[in-house]
């Protein structure tokens, strides 16, 4: 069998021609375009200067707003130069008689938080800006040594226990009643103190430059002595003589209470 190709179709030299010269896109007029470019450009160059003269004179508010940034550049909420520590203002008593008053007789203790300002000088930040700071109250000797844990119930506190203990903005300060339940002598005569620091548990505010602070000493005792009237009339009862035995030759005289006894 004879295959044969198919002849391909002749094109036109003339149609290929125009085709190929033809361009598929319009050229823009040079003078058109000119035209709406400079038209483009002085439409933006107004619009600039209308901006720019509508924001030139000062107006009330942004008068205010620019002085509200100066009020908070001028109170900057860190105040990183400002230097704060805690200060116990009210020591409690050196002497403590637990036993003395029934439960209402307590010791109290008042903590202060006090600030500078850059120059050292006393000073207050703002209530606005002042975060609530909690306190935390450890037991402790004299020494140092902290009281085992089971025994920091020898500190209890009176009244309203947890919200005392807190540092807030109108007084800055915090006034904590409390007692010591255990005498010092069943403790080998140590007397005991209290470290007052900050509950990093329960505060959210940056408290790292606030150190712990201890009160002085406490001597816990039981009661005072008192000496009956009884005791007090025997103590300063003179001591009558005894009764003297006198020998005069052979007879013996004997006096006691005004009896004369001859043997």
């Amino acid at each position: 069998m004879a295959i044969t190709a198919a002849s391909p179709s002749p094109v036109a030299k003339r149609e290929l021609t125009r085709e190929l010269l033809e361009p598929t896109f319009q050229l823009r007029d040079p003078a058109t375009s000119a035209s709406s470019e400079a038209n483009s450009m002085i439409g933006d160059a107004a619009a600039t200067c209308s901006s720019a003269s509508s924001s030139s004179p000062a107006t009330p508010s942004s008068t205010s707003s620019l002085s509200e940034l100066a009020g908070a550049a001028a109170f900057p909420s860190k105040r990183s130069n400002w230097t704060r520590r805690l200060v116990i203002t009210k020591q409690p008593l050196s002497e403590f008689y637990k036993d003395e008053g029934g439960k209402a007789n307590a010791l109290e203790v008042e903590v202060t938080l006090v600030e500078f300002n850059e120059l050292g000088e006393p000073a207050r930040s703002p209530d606005e800006e002042f975060i609530a700071i909690p306190l935390r109250i450890l037991l402790f000797f004299e020494s140092g040594k902290r009281v085992d844990d089971t025994d920091q119930e020898i500190f209890r506190f009176v009244g309203n226990d947890y919200d005392s203990v807190v540092i807030r903005a109108p007084t800055r300060k915090a006034a904590v009643q409390f007692r010591l339940e255990k005498v010092s002598r069943r403790k080998d005569g140590q007397r005991f103190k209290l470290r007052i620091e900050v509950d990093q548990e329960q505060c959210t505010a940056n408290v790292a430059d606030l150190t712990p602070i201890f009160t002085n000493a406490i001597c816990v005792l039981s009661k005072r002595k008192h000496h009956s009237s009884y005791a007090s009339d025997t103590s300063v009862r003179v001591k009558e003589p005894p009764p003297k035995l006198l020998k005069r030759g052979g007879p013996l005289l004997c006096f006691a209470e005004g009896f004369l006894l001859l043997r």
